[in-house]
């Protein structure tokens, strides 16, 4: 006999250790669902427990046994200057090293890997990969305007048999679709604040004769806290939709992307106590150029199977001006370049069999190239160009085939899944004239035959919760920099091996009433055959194996809606006139340490032991809606050797931020935003370089106004 609500309640209320204002959409879509033509029209906001985690299956995905976060931005007042912070502040776990450069997203997850760049998470917009390189050079140099973002799911155990590595988990930035509302309708927002902050996003949507359209532009400017901190950043976005007829439809999607920014150079700690203002590198900058295109194809054959194919294309260029030395001097002038190309085909069926009336089987393939040839040239301060150093042709080769499958028995499910992947990664060094350099030219390959499995376990115990148990494994595979150093006599590693991730997660998830929802688990990873960069002691920089590490930790969240909560104690209806006052926290414990290797018995790097975030959010009627935040990080090394370099500390100290935003509605066209950053001006910075700390700032300002139609 199942438990009922109330008597799980007081199990709910004792775990709450945190919670998130996502809600628990746990209706399964069904096979034969074509992509909603939903757009970007105000509709009035859900409550914040309505919306937890990902259903069973969605499109020709399995999500059922895998742990998962959604983050829905209409639940939050507007998130402006791309807040990555901010935007993750209902997940738990999410460690975000910031940076004061938009769009460079640097994100790492109980202490799996180095944040830089988000290189150990799989990062992808609406299923596509935006890494430079998916395997090597996995650095995230575009994160979408956050208000283009519908929503940011978040895929733990399970999501590299999904997609394919990293080690740690998959982030899928949702853009909204074309409004089905109308012929034509827009929005535009116009947001200025510290430091000289201009920021313009605009979009127009409809849909004409069963064509449905968004095309959306964003500009985004600030001089920076720092001398030669300024930014420029561009964004584009097209997307095209037809439903070709009652079983398939067809979507285009283009993003372009253009953005410059100065790097002010990172700071020593006695530079940092006397002015973490001050400007190391006053002509360091880096240039992006990104563009891609993405062609989706839906048909459901019958009402019980399903057929998306995703073909894309792409180029990065990513150009830098680093100098050698302090003051005025001679900089490496370095581009990296990135030809990719992409088909993802996935199928879903359900089937009944195997003592089961309700099963559900998805099966695919990958293919994935690219072609990423790097360059360097010295030159002066000032310069983009100068005297050829070295070039390296840089080449990946990828295919993939996988399946899973879900076997309901009642209220239980098991989920089996396979995923083979092989890549054949290639770094040939076509020339070298740096004089230092005195080994021989390499040209290295490596081709790995990856075999991936996972079990997942689901039992519904209690109307609306849910346990779970989810045993998988991920990979990292070796990188461009792990086959060769153009700027090292060092040798490359001589380890051909991925390092694999082994991960076991057991949780409970659920609401029990209508206004709580909570997710709390306990899991365990195992990370294998880690590699990094190393500096030997004739100065050449290596990859060596670090060894193997442990990671054991809890995660809870949970929200809830007060004013809910009255309304169903009272038999009141006060929501109605009052709106939703939500509040949520979410915790992330987690002891993290070296067992073998060079560094055996350290703590690996970017690993806090305690991440809290929690918050209040109210909206009221869809007319005003504001928020307070708050993120607290506990200590944490930022290197794996668990030292200091000599002019920075071992350890990013424990720091505490806190975020205020509001937006209100005029009139049903008209709402005004402003908000807060760092309210309490807190002195903190949460990255660290081998080159030295780079500082954040303190209190900041916004403000500004959206029309739309």
């Amino acid at each position: 006999m199942k438990l009922t609500n109330e008597t799980h309640l007081h199990f709910c209320l004792a775990s709450l250790l945190a919670t998130t204002p996502l809600s628990l959409a746990q209706t399964e879509a069904s096979a034969d669902a074509l992509p909603e033509l939903a757009g970007f029209q105000a509709e009035e906001a859900a409550p914040i427990t309505e919306t937890f985690y990902l259903p069973e299956t969605q499109g020709a995905k399995i999500y059922a046994g895998k742990k998962t976060s959604v983050a829905v931005m209409e639940e939050m007042p507007e998130i402006v200057d791309q807040d990555i912070r901010e935007a993750y502040i209902t997940i738990p776990g999410v460690n975000v090293a910031e940076m004061a450069i938009p769009s460079i997203t640097n994100i790492t997850y109980r202490g799996l890997g180095d944040p830089h760049e988000s290189g150990a998470i799989l990062t992808l917009k609406n299923g596509i990969p935006l890494d430079s390189d998916w395997f090597g050079y996995p650095t995230i140099y575009y994160t979408p305007p956050i208000e283009s973002v519908e929503k940011i799911e978040f895929i733990r155990g399970g999501g590299a048999l999904l997609y394919g590595p990293q080690p740690g988990p998959v982030i899928n930035y949702v853009t909204y679709l074309p409004r089905t509302d109308t012929q034509f309708g827009g929005r535009t927002q116009v947001i200025g604040g510290s430091h000289g902050l201009i920021s313009n996003y605009t979009a127009f949507s409809g849909t004409v004769d069963g064509l449905g359209y968004l095309a959306d532009f964003g500009v985004q400017s600030a001089n920076g806290a720092r001398e030669n901190s300024d930014y420029l950043v561009l964004t584009g976005d097209l997307t095209l939709t037809h439903q070709i007829n009652e079983k398939g439809n067809l979507r285009f999607d283009f993003t372009g992307y253009s953005s410059q920014s100065g790097e002010a150079g990172t700071l020593t700690q006695a530079q940092y106590d006397s002015d973490r203002y001050l400007t190391t590198r006053a002509y360091n900058r880096i240039w992006v150029d990104k563009y891609f295109p993405v062609l989706t194809y839906s048909h459901a054959f019958t009402e019980d199977s399903l057929l998306e194919v995703k073909t894309w294309g792409g180029y990065q260029d990513r150009f830098s001006r680093r100098a050698t030395g302090g003051g005025v001097t001679t900089t490496n002038l370095d581009r990296r370049e990135f030809y990719s190309y992409g088909l993802d085909t996935r199928y879903l069926r359900n089937w009944s069999g195997a003592g089961s009336d309700d099963n559900t089987l998805t099966a695919g393939f990958t293919f994935y190239y690219a072609d990423a040839p790097r360059t360097r040239e010295t030159g002066f301060s000032t310069g983009t160009t100068g005297t050829p150093v070295f070039k390296v042709a840089n080449e990946t080769l990828y295919g993939a085939v996988f399946a899973e499958n879900i076997f309901r028995f009642g209220d239980f499910a098991v989920i089996p899944s396979f995923r083979l992947d092989v890549p054949s990664i290639t770094s040939d060094e076509e020339y070298n004239n740096n004089p230092t350099i005195t080994r021989a030219l390499y040209d290295n390959n490596v081709t790995s035959v990856v075999p991936l499995g996972g079990l997942g376990f689901t039992w519904d115990y209690v109307d609306n919760n849910q346990a779970y148990l989810n045993l998988s494994t991920s990979y990292t595979p070796k990188s461009y920099g792990d086959l060769g150093n153009p700027t090292s006599n060092g040798p490359r590693v001589t380890n051909n091996d991925v390092a694999y991730n082994y991960q076991v997660e057991l949780g409970s998830r659920g609401t029990p009433l209508p206004y709580l929802a909570y997710d709390a688990s306990i899991f365990f990873n195992r990370l294998t055959g880690i590699v990094e960069s190393q500096t030997t002691l004739a100065g050449n920089v290596i990859q060596a194996n670090a060894g193997d590490a442990n990671y054991f930790g809890a995660e809870a969240a949970g929200s809830f809606d007060l004013i809910g909560f009255l309304d169903h104690r009272n038999g009141t209806s006060n929501v109605d006139q009052m709106g939703h006052l939500n509040f949520f926290a979410n915790t992330s414990l987690l002891s993290a340490k070296f067992t073998s290797g060079q560094f055996d018995g350290n703590i690996p790097r970017y690993a806090p032991t305690m991440m809290w975030k929690w918050g209040a959010v109210w909206d009221w009627k869809d007319t005003l809606k504001t928020s307070l935040t708050g993120q607290y990080v506990s200590k944490q090394y930022w290197q794996d050797s668990n030292t200091s370099n000599g002019s920075v500390p071992s350890q990013i100290p424990a720091y505490l931020v806190w975020d205020f935003s509001v937006e209100l509605d005029l009139t049903e066209n008209v709402a005004v935003l402003a908000g807060v950053n760092n309210l309490f001006n807190t002195n903190y910075y949460s990255r660290i370089r081998s080159n030295g700390i780079e500082p954040l700032d303190g209190r900041t300002f916004w403000g500004g106004g959206r029309f739309s139609f």
